[in-house]
């Protein structure tokens, strides 16, 4: 009798890991995520900038926020001074297989390097020279990558059976995020003998000073892509009404005239 209790006991076991193993991967994954709490949608998201904040006071959605229940702030929006919006994106941009850790501690480093190279250069220089040499490392690489955004880029638009290449604006945001990219693809190029951010700090140097080949290759395609548009008069015609011309004109000489 005890072993047939046994026998029933160890089959029952086996039945349950059967069971077990046979769940789908995805049905785990819903369950725990319904273990976790979950906001009903009136809770209302934090406004944790300071500035938003002062935005804020008097109005009647302050008040209205002030009554409402509000959700908790994410571990990456803070009211820090010194935290920079830009820093943490382009942190994100250098991170590879989910390690923030060392793409933040690179990320510092090369604008250490960019301090550093630029205070030899500082005090290298002749005293007239020292006039307006910018020293802070966070305003040269937002010069620096705004220096590098593309005014235009190129899309494609069927008419009459024929494909042509248009130039049209960029939104900052698609712009910043180009750039970016352009960035760190110049530092991993250069020489494999250098660390990402000794590269990356000489990158942003150049790019600061308007020394960088990324500025000419940008300056490049914009004038290739409107070549490329101008090239056939009926592809401009049948343009010109989805696009304004005298606006993509007016951003092709601005470039122009910065390069």
């Amino acid at each position: 009798m005890a072993a047939l209790k046994m026998f029933h006991s160890r089959q029952f076991a086996a039945a349950t890991v059967r069971s077990l193993l046979s769940i789908n991967r995805w049905s785990e994954i819903n369950i725990k995520k319904n273990d976790y709490s979950v906001y009903p949608p009136y809770y209302v998201r934090p406004v944790y900038k300071k500035e938003q904040q002062a935005a804020l006071k008097g109005t009647e959605e302050a008040e209205h926020l002030a009554h409402a229940p509000i959700k908790a702030a994410r571990n990456n929006e803070t009211s820090s001074v010194f935290h920079d919006e830009f820093l943490r994106q382009f942190t994100n941009y250098i991170m590879k297989k989910g390690n923030k850790i060392l793409a933040r501690r690179l990320l510092e480093k090369s604008l250490e390097n960019v301090k550093r190279i630029q205070l030899e250069r500082y005090h290298k220089a002749e005293p007239q020279d020292k006039v307006g040499m910018e020293l802070d490392p966070k305003i040269i690489m937002h010069k620096a990558i705004a220096n590098c955004k593309p005014l235009l880029k190129l899309e494609r638009i069927k008419r009459g059976g024929a494909t042509y290449q248009v130039p049209i604006p960029v939104t900052d945001k698609n712009a910043q995020w180009v750039a970016s990219k352009w960035m760190l693809e110049a530092a991993r190029d250069k020489e494999s003998n250098a660390h990402l951010p000794e590269k990356l700090a000489y990158e942003l140097l150049d790019a600061f000073n308007n020394q960088n080949g990324l500025i000419l290759g940008t300056c490049y395609q914009e004038e290739t892509g409107f070549t490329q548009a101008m090239r056939s008069k009926s592809s401009l015609c049948s343009l010109q009404m989805e696009l304004n011309i005298d606006h993509v004109n007016s951003l092709h000489r601005q470039a122009i005239v910065n390069f």
